[in-house]
């Protein structure tokens, strides 16, 4: 459920529309978060499937369950958008270095995959987008 509506965004920028716009921050904003709770090496890829069009501006890992080479990337299929994020030490948090621009700009019915270093490697992957 959004905190503010598009109705009420809408009324507050009638209501001063010279400067502090609402609409200037738009509502295509979204967080996508999976759960990666089992093996998710290179022979068992998590799949998430999208709704919706969006592009990816960041990604970050939440590491629930590390190893000393531990790291997952995000991928359009089989392409990597990120570099490996680390997944070494519980609790820490990471995001990606880099993403690349020409995977980032994700269609609606397309197929990302979650993909660990190691099988033991398991975090909250949260993804940062503009929908589309």
């Amino acid at each position: 459920m959004p905190l503010l509506t598009n109705d009420a965004g809408s009324r507050l920028d009638k209501s001063n529309p010279e400067f502090e716009r609402v609409s200037a921050f738009g509502n295509g904003m979204i967080q996508i978060s999976y759960n990666v709770t089992s093996d998710a090496s290179s022979t068992a890829l998590q799949t998430i499937a999208t709704p919706f069009s969006f592009e990816i501006l960041d990604v970050t890992v939440q590491c629930r369950t590390g190893s000393g080479s531990g790291s997952m990337i995000l991928k359009h299929v089989t392409t990597a958008i990120t570099d490996a994020i680390a997944c070494v030490t519980d609790k820490a948090m990471a995001r990606a270095a880099t993403i690349d621009d020409a995977q980032s700009t994700i269609t609606a019915g397309d197929v990302l995959t979650v993909t660990a270093n190691g099988s033991s490697d398991r975090g909250l992957v949260t993804i940062w987008a503009k929908r589309i």
